[in-house]
C-alpha cells in the first residue's frame, strides 16, 4: 500500500489538518508506548518527501529507534495496523480467569495467596491474580463492614428476653426507659479488605 492510499483510508477530516499542516506534531502524546495512526501517518509522509529517520526525530519529536521500526514493519506488511498477536502473551486462559473469578465470587475474602494454593495455577505471580479478579469487572475493593459480636450465650438471652417481654402492653412499654445505644467491644476483629 502506497503512503497516499494509507492517508485516504484514514479519516478525512484528520487528513486534511495532516496535509495542511494544521496538525501540531508537538501536541502528539510523546509517552505512549505505542505510535498512534496520527504519528504513524505523519513518519510515513515525511519519509515520502525524502527525510531521513534523524531528521523526522528531530521534527516530530519521537523517537529515531520507534520510528525506523515503523518503517520497517511498514515496509514488510504494507499496513500501519498492528499485526495480531503481537505483545505479551496471557499467562492464564480463559477457563483459568473464569475459575478465578467464580472462585472470589464464593470467597469475597479470599486473598491472592489462598487462590494461587486453591487454584492449579502454578507459575502465576499474586500480581496477575488480582489482574484477573479486576478485569472480571464485578469485584470493587473495599473495607468490611463490621458487624456486631455477639455471642451464642447472649444470643440464647436475648430470645429468652424475647419470648418474656413479646405480650407487653403498650402502657408497659411506656415505662420502660429508652437510651441510646453503646458500643461494647467483647470480641476484637481486625477489618477485612473484601
Amino acid at each position: 500500500m502506497q503512503v497516499a492510499e494509507v492517508v485516504k483510508t484514514y479519516d478525512d477530516a484528520q487528513e486534511e489538518d495532516i496535509l495542511e499542516g494544521a496538525y501540531d506534531p508537538l501536541d502528539a502524546p510523546t509517552t505512549t508506548s505505542q505510535l498512534s495512526k496520527e504519528q504513524k501517518v505523519q513518519i510515513l509522509l515525511a519519509r515520502a518527501n525524502g527525510r531521513s529517520y534523524s531528521d523526522i526525530s528531530r521534527e516530530l519529536g519521537y523517537n529515531r529507534t520507534s520510528i525506523s521500526r515503523f518503517c520497517g514493519r511498514y515496509e514488510a506488511s504494507n499496513s500501519i495496523d498492528r499485526t495480531k498477536g503481537s505483545g505479551r502473551k496471557r499467562k492464564t486462559s480463559e477457563r483459568e480467569d473464569r475459575a478465578i473469578v467464580n472462585f472470589v465470587k464464593r470467597n469475597r475474602f479470599a486473598t491472592a495467596k489462598e487462590i494461587k494454593d486453591v487454584l492449579p495455577l502454578p507459575s502465576l505471580c499474586y500480581n496477575t491474580i488480582r489482574s484477573r479478579i479486576k478485569e472480571g469487572g464485578q469485584f470493587e475493593s473495599y473495607w468490611a463492614v463490621r458487624k456486631p459480636y455477639v455471642s451464642l450465650k447472649n444470643r440464647k438471652k436475648r430470645v429468652i428476653w424475647c419470648k418474656q417481654h413479646v405480650n407487653w402492653t403498650r402502657e408497659q412499654w411506656q415505662r420502660v426507659l429508652w437510651s441510646d445505644e453503646s458500643p461494647f467491644v467483647l470480641a476484637y476483629h481486625a477489618r477485612k479488605r473484601v
